[in-house]
């Protein structure tokens, strides 16, 4: 999901584990343990879009990786409590501005120190732990899925029940983690506020987990009450929210594509769009790497296009950035043929063509239940 809900996640799981040992910093280092796993960001700038989509929720978001980077996180947190800041600045010569800088954050630092209790090395384990852990985790309720198997397997588990960035998710979560925050670290209550907040993300996960439930048994209604065979279908959470759902449904030579609210009165609000596969546009490129990570990624969803002399992939499995024939796909990429016949992919943004005032006033009205 989204940095700020997995800052919140990591922050309720430090505070959860030291948080009435050294108060507040328990939630910042819990935080800054729940946004390591996308660090792999900082790889933009060095790697291409094929390297990003597959390195992306890569190795750093496999279970794994939590086991192994924990103790070795937790050692260097739990060695520098243990030698004092103050120690480490003594021990280092030379002045200017960069020193003079260094000694101001220790100042800062060395102030917000527990005076009593000292976490135990077995304790900054467990922060890192939940924190590294819980990552992935959540990723994995999204349609971009995650690899947790890496490196035994590159299967993406994404179960398709939360938008990437869901404000009912992360906003009363996060509340209950500013309230424990504005409380003393001894204050009894305040464990019970993020308590409060943990488990209200825990209820929000299992009402969208209910709502993908009611949402694939209307779909699997609708389409077997138009007497329509399809291969197999997937079904995910439009953006911002958990009310309005779309289905992508495949059939032979292709998808159907349709919406469904949960305010809707009738499913007769249901209408398919079918988008041809276009597969003999791909079929002389499957032997090339590149296509190959195309279709892993899209797992088998995606659209040929030619246009203008150009070949586009389209990956329907996250459905379209917006509602109407004119919205674009949310993920395109344009095939790139090299002298050398190496295949190559550069990712592409089809924005809508209407304008956004319509784009967000279709969406609104069928997220309303108003068939469009």
């Amino acid at each position: 999901m989204d940095s700020l809900s997995q800052i919140t996640l990591g922050a309720a799981m430090g505070e959860l584990v030291l948080g009435k040992k050294i108060g507040n910093k328990a939630m910042l280092w819990g935080g800054f343990a729940g946004t390591i796993p996308d660090l792999d960001v900082l790889l933009v700038p060095f790697i291409d879009d094929l390297g990003m989509i597959t390195i992306h929720r890569g190795i750093s978001h496999s279970l794994i990786f939590a086991f192994l980077m924990a103790p070795i996180l937790a050692w260097f947190v739990w060695h520098w409590y243990r030698v004092k800041p103050r120690q480490l600045l003594e021990q280092r010569k030379g002045s200017g501005f960069l020193k003079r800088g260094y000694s101001r954050f220790i100042d800062w630092f060395t102030r917000s120190l527990p005076d009593t209790e000292t976490p135990s090395y077995r304790n900054w384990v467990w922060l890192f732990f939940l924190g590294l852990f819980t990552h992935p985790i959540l990723d994995s309720f999204t349609v971009y899925g995650t690899q947790l198997f890496l490196p035994f397997s590159d299967y993406r588990v994404g179960l398709n029940n939360i938008f990437i960035v869901d404000p009912l998710y992360t906003l009363p979560f996060l509340l209950c983690l500013l309230i424990a925050s504005r409380l003393r670290r001894t204050n009894s209550i305040r464990p019970w506020i993020n308590y409060i907040g943990i488990g209200l993300s825990c209820a929000y996960i299992g009402l969208t987990l209910f709502n993908k439930y009611t949402v694939n048994q209307v779909f699997e209604k609708k389409l077997a009450a138009e007497n329509i065979t399809y291969k197999r279908y997937l079904t995910a959470p439009t953006p911002l929210n958990n009310v309005l759902w779309y289905c992508v449904a495949e059939k032979e030579d292709g998808y159907l594509l349709g919406y469904y609210s949960l305010l809707d009165q009738t499913t007769d609000n249901i209408d398919f769009t079918f988008m041809p596969r276009n597969e003999a546009l791909i079929a002389p490129l499957t032997s090339s790497y590149a296509v190959d990570r195309l279709l892993w990624f899209s797992n088998g969803y995606y659209v040929m296009q030619e246009k203008e002399g150009d070949l586009y992939l389209h990956d329907v499995k996250y459905g379209k950035a917006g509602i109407g024939d004119q919205a674009g796909y949310v993920f395109s990429f344009k095939v790139l043929s090299e002298e050398n016949g190496e295949v190559q992919i550069k990712q592409v943004r089809e924005l809508p063509e209407q304008p956004i005032k319509e784009f967000l006033g279709l969406f609104w009205e069928r997220l309303k239940g108003n068939k469009l």
